[in-house]
């Protein structure tokens, strides 16, 4: 089998759910799927006196919640 046809075969059978997000790296727990890995990002402030908001991303399913257990999506 050639590289452009590896490539190819890679490309047609790639599962976004199934795979799992390069950028979760954080053991997190996914309320969810279970999954163990999350992305960390953090979304801006509104108002200068308020904390920045940090979030994960669960690396299977793509469920977003916000530390601390409030529900995002």
């Amino acid at each position: 089998m050639e590289l452009k046809e590896i490539i190819k075969h890679e490309r047609e059978n790639l599962d976004p759910i199934k795979d799992e997000d390069a950028l979760a790296v954080h053991d997190a727990k996914c309320p969810k799927c279970g999954y163990n890995k999350a992305q960390l990002f953090s979304k801006g402030i509104w108002y200068s006196d308020e904390d920045e908001a940090m979030f994960y991303k669960c690396g299977k399913c793509g469920r977003t919640w916000q530390i601390g257990g409030h529900r995002v999506k």
